[in-house]
């Protein structure tokens, strides 16, 4: 399914019955939110979504979260993006957030990124 800055995905199981729902939100051909939605067994059904932000029409950040209301399991993790030249990224600094304090990590890609 297609509308001027959603796109919408849906997954099917082996019996043809939908499994997964995706949705990606674009403004100015920049994606700026990708939610998906495990929801096979709707007792286990789970949302993942990661949002994306742009400095000067460049990917700077991302923050991704992860929900299983079951099991009452919660995640966020954020991190800011380093890219070169081409636009390829070279550096992701961050990781989980956990009672507020932001865990950062380096992860270099420099050798990715040629």
């Amino acid at each position: 399914m297609y509308n001027k800055n959603i796109v919408y995905g849906l997954g099917f199981d082996t019996r043809g019955e939908i499994n997964v729902v995706s949705r990606c939100t674009y403004d100015n051909g920049n994606i700026v939110k990708y939610e998906y939605c495990d929801c096979g067994l709707q007792e286990y059904a789970n949302l993942y979504y990661e949002e994306y932000f742009y400095e000067n029409n460049v990917l700077s950040k991302t923050t991704v979260f992860d929900v299983i209301p079951k099991i009452d399991f919660y995640t966020e993790d954020k991190y800011e993006i380093e890219l070169n030249e081409s636009g390829k990224i070279v550096k992701l600094i961050g990781g989980p957030i956990t009672n507020g304090a932001w865990e950062k990590s380096v992860y270099n890609f420099n050798k990715y990124a040629t």
